[in-house]
């Protein structure tokens, strides 16, 4: 019969639960940044679009898409958007 030691005995199962603690919490704070960011995306696209809506909705509404395109074009450096 092999004699393993007492500390090779404890290191596996320790290592392996310290790189399972490790990818767990690590998944968790990827997912939460990554919520996070969509959440803060979203909001600023529903402001901005909020901001320039009616401007550019008269336009589309009488059929004018030209004059839309015109006030997109106009309204974006404003916005920050390209």
């Amino acid at each position: 019969m092999r004699n393993i030691k007492l500390l090779w005995q404890l290191y596996i199962p320790y290592l392996l639960i310290t790189l399972a603690s490790l990818v767990i919490f690590g998944g968790l704070a990827y997912w939460s940044i990554r919520s996070f960011y969509f959440n803060q995306t979203a909001d600023v696209l529903t402001t901005r679009a909020g901001l320039v809506g009616r401007e550019v909705g008269l336009p589309l509404a009488a059929g004018d898409t030209a004059a839309a395109i015109q006030c997109c074009r106009e309204l974006a450096p404003l916005v920050q958007t390209g």
